[in-house]
């Protein structure tokens, strides 16, 4: 999809590989399920985005919903993740996971992007993306009123992040096979376990933390 797809209710797509560098929006809830994902251009939700990609999802756009439910075994992503509702975001990828985006709540002027219209029939307004190794602000409280089910980031490998992953102390965020950070992080709590946790140039801020593992860097 190079193009708009737009829905004034829920909307279910369902392919063997989704390559979207346009607009794919829903007013209500968005299912999207694949094998394979590639999004360069913007997926929107007014409602919960569930995202089920069964081998990989590569994210270099922007996926923006009043709540994120994402899984598939591998997961890079140099766009944008974010969420308007009040509570946490659900991440797990059993795989590898790469960030040098944004993951978290978008910031209150985040410009629109390119890449199709972006004209949701009453979505979010997608952010634009972040460079890695970014630092993060303070972050304002998201203006939507929605409340879905508190969530999480799970990563069964290491989780390599260069980028921002912000939640107003509002994600729990779980390793089990290290963490390696140069961006920064702000969470409820951290759980590491694993070879190494490297946090060399980069900022941990967390409610707690259980670090479990050999080296700490």
């Amino acid at each position: 999809n190079s193009g708009t797809l737009a829905s004034q209710g829920s909307a279910d797509i369902r392919a063997k590989q989704v390559e979207n560098s346009g607009t794919v929006s829903a007013k209500g809830q968005l299912n999207l399920r694949a094998q394979s994902a590639q999004n360069t251009g913007a997926v929107l939700s007014g409602g919960e985005l569930n995202v089920r990609a069964d081998a990989q999802l590569n994210n270099q756009g922007n996926i923006q919903a009043a709540r994120l439910d994402v899984e598939t075994p591998r997961l890079d992503n140099s766009g944008v993740m974010s969420q308007t509702g009040l509570q946490g975001l659900a991440v797990e990828s059993a795989g590898s996971f790469t960030n040098s985006g944004k993951i978290g709540y978008p910031e209150a002027d985040a410009p629109t992007v390119g890449g199709g219209s972006t004209a949701a029939p009453s979505a979010p307004t997608p952010g634009n993306s972040a460079g890695a190794g970014g630092s993060v602000s303070a972050l304002t409280t998201p203006p939507a009123v929605q409340n879905f089910a508190a969530g999480s980031i799970k990563t069964g490998q290491a989780l390599n992040n260069s980028g921002k992953i912000q939640a107003n102390g509002g994600i729990d965020l779980t390793l089990h096979n290290g963490l390696n950070n140069r961006g920064e992080v702000n969470l409820n709590s951290l759980t590491v376990s694993g070879e190494t946790l490297s946090n060399q140039d980069g900022k941990i801020l967390a409610q707690s933390t259980d670090i479990r593992t050999r080296t700490v860097q």
